[in-house]
């Protein structure tokens, strides 16, 4: 099983909007930070996605313990890399002990 292997610190960030002058601004503040399991996907992986989300998924990050996250204010930061959500986390272990997120790797990080 990968769980466990090449575990790294990764940043739970949420999105920040406030109204300024000229419009919206928008910034990101880390919530929390935890330990998960990054998986690259292979091209098996990013097919399926492709069809069901009309996406690019590129990773899948597994968490211990299943955390709600909104898809749409929140990204995960490993070291310089940003990765957006593509569907609520899954809980794929049947135990109920680890969740897995599948993302996309943002290339034009705001």
């Amino acid at each position: 099983m990968l769980f466990g292997m090449n575990r790294k610190q990764v940043e739970i960030q949420k999105r920040q909007t406030k109204e300024a002058p000229g419009g919206v601004s928008e910034t990101w503040e880390t919530q929390e930070t935890r330990w998960a399991t990054q998986v690259e996907l292979g091209l098996e992986g990013r097919s399926k996605y492709q069809q069901i989300h009309n996406t690019q998924a590129t990773h899948k990050f597994i968490f211990t313990g299943i955390p709600s996250f909104d898809l749409e204010d929140y990204r995960i930061k490993l070291g310089d890399d940003y990765y957006e959500f593509i569907e609520p986390p899954g809980n794929t272990d049947m135990v109920g002990k680890n969740a897995h997120i599948v993302t996309r790797k943002i290339t034009e990080v705001t």
